[in-house]
């Protein structure tokens, strides 16, 4: 079973990948050895975005990320407080997120 910070961020890790903001890590690499978290947000859900695509001009995001360092329901210290289990964060339909769904 999972350990979260808060219930904030047990709802937005079980609504990963849906329309709105979650968060999710990807893991260590050889040159940063810590997970990376990320908050990121889907404008529309993925099954919405081929259609739209043709519409979109000028500055307009679909979807985006940035890195986060602390829960921002709580501000408990991710990298502390999940380093020995962040693969409850990870999901490897995400990997490349945002990339893959703008």
């Amino acid at each position: 079973m999972a350990k979260w910070c808060c219930d904030g961020m047990a709802a937005s890790v079980r609504e990963r990948g849906n329309r709105g903001l979650f968060v999710y890590a990807e893991p260590p690499e050889e040159s940063i050895k810590s997970p990376r978290f990320r908050l990121c947000f889907l404008a529309v859900e993925e099954r919405d975005l081929e259609p739209l695509r043709p519409h979109l001009t000028g500055n307009a995001s679909l979807a985006g990320c940035t890195g986060l360092h602390y829960c921002p329901w709580c501000g408990k210290d991710l990298i502390k407080f999940y380093r020995k289990n962040y693969d409850q964060f990870y999901d490897d339909k995400l990997t490349g997120f945002p990339n893959r769904a703008t």
